[in-house]
């Protein structure tokens, strides 16, 4: 990547990192966790920032604070925060954040930086107004995989493009991204890298029994865990139908949603009758979150569309057994970890799960490849990786 030449500047180099992601989204997990990692190598050649954008004015930076709030504070100067103007009245992540994430908040940049780390493609039109810019693309879905999101925001989303391209390197988080955002736009693939998430290392193995009791979770039920939004492209519907196969053999199985409920799911589950066999969790800290993994017996994913998956590494790392779709990166990311499925086969993933509730032999097989899959990622490793991409930009500076 890069073909650069090395410099003997040693000035100090200044990075800010920008973001408009919260904490608890993929995205907000991988800046604050790569910004946390970054200030943890020392170095005179390097000071760190951040600058959270388009935060709801009602929110407070610990809202913000990321893995590990004990990381941040109000009084860390390296983190500078530019709230919502007051004119824009949405609280939440609509399209006056899309809008505004569009036109508004990329004039608003602290010019100065040596060097400016743009956190996702849905900021890329930052990079017409900063340089030198780097940019992490997650993935396509607005372009791609359009019955994801209304109109608006496919039309919002394409209009960041143009600016992406501007930067002098995009990070791509898996092959699978790079391969889609190259075959559809032109940039030059010597220009690019892949730098795959990490995973915090608060997810681990942990009892099943005690994490039940603490999350107020049955002791005498299966259960199912799924982490994420409830999307199209989540293919939650499927989810349902897995479960209501499953509920023949194992009338008290229960799956637990880390997320919020979509009027679309409510009105399925009550049409499976499945009221008592489905439970949701929304705004769940990263230790809750690890406790959700420690108590579940399986964790199902069968995504139509991840630029990533992270949910899935988390699990991995946890000691979780998982069956998840064979659809766009998630067979990179997890190898043969896992039991990798065609995303609308409800019986296939209802076999595979029926197979690891009663079979703890093929259960431990899982959860041991699973916890070797995921020593191949880190937070560490990820930061490491970027930090190397800012030197070979730097340098030609």
């Amino acid at each position: 990547m890069l073909n650069l030449i090395h410099s003997k500047n040693n000035k100090l180099n200044t990075i800010l990192l920008v973001n408009d992601h919260h904490c608890r989204s993929g995205i907000g997990k991988y800046i604050f966790s790569l910004y946390d990692e970054l200030r943890q190598m020392p170095s005179e050649k390097y000071s760190y920032h951040l600058l959270l954008q388009n935060v709801p004015l009602k929110k407070s930076l610990q809202d913000w604070a990321g893995p590990n709030s004990s990381n941040h504070s109000l009084n860390d100067s390296n983190i500078i925060v530019q709230h919502r103007p007051s004119w824009a009245k949405q609280s939440g992540f609509g399209k006056i954040f899309q809008l505004t994430s569009l036109y508004y908040f990329p004039r608003r940049i602290p010019e100065g930086f040596s060097l400016y780390h743009i956190s996702s493609q849905m900021m890329g039109n930052s990079a017409k107004y900063i340089s030198p810019a780097v940019v992490t693309c997650h993935d396509l879905i607005s372009i791609v995989l359009k019955s994801n999101q209304p109109k608006l925001a496919q039309y919002l989303r394409a209009k960041q493009i143009p600016g992406i391209r501007k930067a002098v390197v995009l990070i791509f988080i898996s092959e699978f991204t790079k391969n889609n955002f190259l075959s559809l736009f032109d940039y030059k693939e010597e220009n690019t890298t892949v730098i795959p998430h990490g995973v915090n290392e608060i997810f681990q193995p942990g009892d099943k029994i005690s994490s039940r009791s603490s999350l107020g979770l049955p002791l005498d039920r299966p259960i199912i865990l799924h982490v994420g939004s409830e999307e199209p492209r989540k293919n939650i519907k499927t989810l349902l139908y897995i479960i209501q196969k499953l509920k023949k053999q194992f009338p008290t199985i229960l799956l637990v949603r880390i997320g919020a409920q979509s009027a679309r799911s409510q009105r399925l589950i009550k049409k499976l009758c499945l009221e008592e066999n489905v439970c949701y969790f929304q705004n769940q800290s990263e230790s809750a979150l690890a406790k959700f993994y420690n108590a579940t017996d399986v964790f199902v994913f069968p995504s139509l569309f991840e630029g990533f998956g992270l949910p899935v590494l988390e699990a991995l790392k946890s000691g979780c057994p998982v069956v998840a779709s064979n659809a766009a990166s998630l067979p990179e990311i997890t190898g043969d970890a896992i039991k990798l499925l065609d995303p609308e086969d409800v019986d296939g993933f209802a076999q595979a799960v029926e197979t690891i509730l009663s079979n703890p032999t093929f259960q431990s097989q899982l959860v041991a490849t699973g916890l070797e899959r995921s020593k191949q990622f880190s937070w560490k490793k990820t930061a490491e990786k970027t930090l190397d991409v800012y030197r070979k930009v730097l340098e030609i500076l």
